[in-house]
């Protein structure tokens, strides 16, 4: 029995393999196919072409696109009754094999050994079935990005390309475009990341401002810092970098060779201490017994190092890659900054929070690590930790090192988040108040007015998802991490309701902090979409571009308010959904839900006793 069941086994992963290896390699095929299209869409009207052959470009494009639908058509009719089947089988194995990981932590090794290989291969799948086929909707859809952010369809005005521009947009925005589940749903990941290259223009605004002169592209031969330097959002993040000089986690390359060695020495030494403590506190949550009171701590505990790993690793990578500084140049360049600088003392106030939050922190855990030492009943602890903590004091200062370090980084990273993101809502929101008051500048005519209103938001939208695209990973890890970590807090605040009044105290401010961290990583980037959403609520309530009859200012209000109503605008979590309002309702109900659950799990065995 053994060597027939061997044979069909292999047999089977064999045929499992091609079949899986042929659809992948499929939806590459087409994937590639589609971004050398969009490749080919970003250079129409790079090379000063006339009118009438952008016109015709676009008509070629036009009918390549029809062909790649009928492709991508024939794509899914023929696997989507395969990955239907597929993905309804590879969740529950995922699921059950991952139980059966947590349940071999505490048996024999090679119970271990023998469970690991099947997860991964359930992970390979499940990359496979879902993975390339979103990003090939991605690709479909960022033919839609690509025209938005093209300026030179849409200035000068040509009735032509306007035209032939909305019947591409309206072709590619077939929903249902793409690789589905039996017809179900498509697979879908919106990582918009359409490529424009801005230019620099005057606002037409009917608003005084002082400006900067200085066009990003103009700045050249200049270190990567110099040139952040030239933009108003950077003033505000150097006053923290002071701090990042002297906490030894500073990598930019105005430093020394010395400087840079003893900064990566010290802050990757502390990085790897967090990763053995996270592994320690999981081994001890998975292998021995711990009280209920003091199972939220511990939990806590882990979130809060991953948090910090987490934070460390993107902290690294801004500085030394700096991708804010493409950024802050399409910021600048729609509208020369002029939203961060009207409202400079709005920026400031995200500087004093951070200085506030990180005083406020340092006092709690200073007041948290001099309670471990001395001879104080904490019910929500682990009483082996507090015995640890209590025999050698000096694990205690060590813990408040690493802790505080760790700290610093997450709250410069959200600092870094919130401070780009709020800058980016003060930017729309004075795009919005340019859109109310189109028709009041006499000087100008209003078809002139909102050619320049559409460069102009082409260039703010493309900063936007430019934003995104260095943010969204960092979101989505985050809110990942801070989700849980509220709802422990939450449950721990719950448990400590009859024990004495130091367990509420050391949970109160852990909660405040949980709230905290949700408010940056939702409510700002919610009002970033908010903003972005009421854009086109300004333009239709402005009688004075509908008020007379137009064609041509018709069309082009219509081109704006096209422009206006990208629905993917925004920080996103992954590309898998734009952080808004109805996200938010949803992390919260998510949280109650979650909650009502463990207090549920809490009471059963009393209930039965």
């Amino acid at each position: 029995m053994f060597p027939a069941s061997l044979g069909f086994n292999f047999y089977g992963f064999f045929i499992w393999n091609v079949v899986l290896t042929f659809y992948v390699i499929i939806s590459i095929v087409a994937y590639a196919e589609l971004t050398k299209y969009n490749e080919e869409l970003e250079l129409i009207g790079q090379n000063d072409e006339n009118a009438d052959e952008i016109c015709e470009e676009l008509m070629e494009k036009f009918m390549k696109h029809i062909e790649y639908g009928r492709m991508i058509r024939t794509i899914d009719n023929t696997f989507e009754v395969y990955t239907f089947v597929m993905i309804g089988t590879n969740i529950p194995t995922t699921i059950f094999s991952l139980l059966s990981l947590f349940k071999a932590l505490s048996d024999e090794w090679i119970t271990f050994i023998l469970i690991v290989p099947g997860i991964f291969f359930c992970l390979v799948e499940l990359v496979g079935l879902t993975a390339v086929p979103a990003k090939l909707h991605e690709a479909i859809g960022r033919v839609e990005n690509i025209i938005y952010s093209n300026t030179r369809l849409w200035y000068p005005y040509d009735e032509r390309i306007y035209q032939i521009s909305y019947a591409l947009v309206t072709h590619v925005r077939q929903a249902n475009l793409g690789i589905s589940l039996w017809g179900f749903a498509v697979f879908k990941l919106e990582m918009p990341k359409g490529p424009y290259n801005g230019y620099s223009n005057v606002i037409t605004t009917s608003r005084d401002i002082s400006f900067i002169d200085e066009s990003p592209k103009l700045i050249v031969k200049h270190s990567r810092c110099e040139e952040y330097k030239k933009f108003p959002v950077y003033h505000h993040v150097y006053k923290v970098l002071k701090l990042f000089t002297l906490l030894r986690c500073r990598f930019t390359e105005e430093l020394s060779k010395v400087s840079l060695f003893i900064n990566n020495l010290i802050f990757f030494s502390i990085w790897f201490m967090l990763i053995v403590m996270s592994i320690f506190v999981i081994t001890v949550v998975s292998t021995y017994t711990l009280e209920t009171k003091a199972l939220p701590a511990s939990l806590l505990r882990v979130t809060f190092y991953i948090q910090g790993i987490a934070s460390m690793i993107f902290i690294y990578y801004w500085q030394w890659k700096f991708p804010s500084l493409a950024y802050v140049k399409k910021l600048h360049a729609a509208q020369n900054s002029a939203g961060c600088i009207q409202n400079q003392h709005r920026l400031y106030r995200i500087v004093v929070g951070l200085y506030c939050i990180l005083t406020f922190v340092l006092l709690y855990l200073f007041f948290t690590h001099l309670i471990l030492i001395i001879d104080i009943e904490v019910e929500i602890f682990d009483k082996r930790m507090l015995d640890a903590f209590r025999r050698n004091r000096a694990i205690a200062f060590f813990s408040f090192f690493i802790n505080s370090y760790s700290s610093f980084c997450v709250s410069a990273g959200f600092f870094i988040y919130t401070i780009f993101t709020y800058a980016g809502a003060l930017e729309v929101d004075f795009y919005n108040q340019r859109l109310q008051n189109i028709g009041n500048n006499k000087d100008k005519a209003l078809i002139d007015e909102l050619i320049t209103l559409i460069n102009d938001h082409a260039k703010l939208s493309e900063a936007i998802r430019t934003l995104d695209s260095f943010c969204e990973v960092y979101a989505f890890i985050m809110i990942g991490c801070t989700v849980p970590t509220t709802v422990f807090t939450l449950l721990q605040l719950l448990m400590s309701k009859d024990l004495p009044l130091i367990n509420l105290l050391l949970t109160l401010p852990v909660l405040i902090i949980c709230v905290l961290q949700l408010m940056a990583l939702t409510a700002i980037p919610a009002m970033l979409h908010n903003t972005l959403e009421r854009s086109k609520h300004f333009l239709y309530s402005n009688t004075k571009v509908w008020e007379t009859f137009d064609r041509n200012i018709y069309q082009i209000a219509s081109s704006l308010a096209a422009h206006l109503s990208q629905t993917d605008l925004g920080i996103s979590v992954w590309g898998f959904a734009v952080v808004s309002k109805p996200l938010i309702l949803t992390t919260i109900s998510v949280m109650v839900t979650c909650i009502a659950f463990f207090l549920e799990l809490r009471r059963r065995p009393t209930s039965y006793a």
